[in-house]
């Protein structure tokens, strides 16, 4: 089997915002108790860190993420 050279992945920066705001949704339901499993939640603390790790990369308004591009394997 071959392997494939994977193609860049392009998001507009109208994306970004999405992508970013769907984190906070997720995060702000996690806090709440609203997501995620219930047995262990000294795990949501961690998972909220790392999602508003992963929204300060981005921005609110998607410009450090689209400045900067996607590249992962498709």
């Amino acid at each position: 089997m071959s392997k494939q050279k994977s193609e860049p992945v392009t998001l507009t920066p109208s994306d970004w915002v999405e992508i970013y705001y769907a984190l906070d949704t997720k995060a702000t339901m996690i806090k709440r108790g609203d997501y995620g499993p219930q047995e262990h939640p000294g795990d949501d603390r961690k998972w909220v860190t790392h999602l508003r790790s992963i929204m300060r990369q981005i921005g609110p308004d998607g410009r450090h993420a689209a400045a900067r591009g996607l590249k992962r394997a498709c």
